[in-house]
């Protein structure tokens, strides 16, 4: 039996961390969330296959100099977009905008809030028709700026 798939872009090896932004829809993915859409991007990999390092960066940069002192070409989808929104946010002059994060993990069909991670609520993915698809029983912080987003992973 033969499978076939279809992909919208595949990156080279040496794709540079803003090609794989510029290139990947999570821009896209931004917008239809600043319109009130639900969006996701996530990555899925084999172990030490890069997911980390493309989500995130290097750590150590991360953690040390927050979204706005990351050289330009070492940061990851994630302080990227978090610029992305905030840029997004500012050239619309959006008033009365807030932006709140989540931040967990699934891993073996467990949900860990890694904000709370010893909180003894459990943590079930829900749907409604007023909020669409949410995880309860989350701690949720609001922020200002990329980098208090980015102190959010920290």
């Amino acid at each position: 039996m033969q499978r076939v798939f279809n992909f919208d872009v595949v990156f080279e090896e040496a794709a540079s961390q803003s090609e794989v932004f510029d290139n990947c829809g999570v821009k896209d993915l931004i917008q239809l969330a600043l319109e009130g859409y639900n969006c996701t991007c996530f990555a899925y990999g084999q172990t030490n296959s890069g997911k980390t390092y493309t989500m995130t960066g290097p750590p150590d940069e991360t953690q040390q100099h927050g979204v706005s002192g990351l050289a330009g070409q070492s940061r990851g989808l994630v302080p990227r977009s978090f610029t992305h929104i905030f840029d997004l946010l500012r050239s619309r002059g959006a008033q009365g905008f807030k932006v709140y994060a989540t931040y967990f993990e699934i891993y073996n069909e467990q949900i860990t809030d890694l904000l709370n991670p010893r909180s003894i609520y459990p943590h079930t993915i829900r749907w409604s028709s007023t909020s669409g698809f949410y995880v309860d029983n989350l701690f949720v912080i609001e922020c200002d700026s990329a980098d208090d987003l980015m102190g959010v992973l920290a």
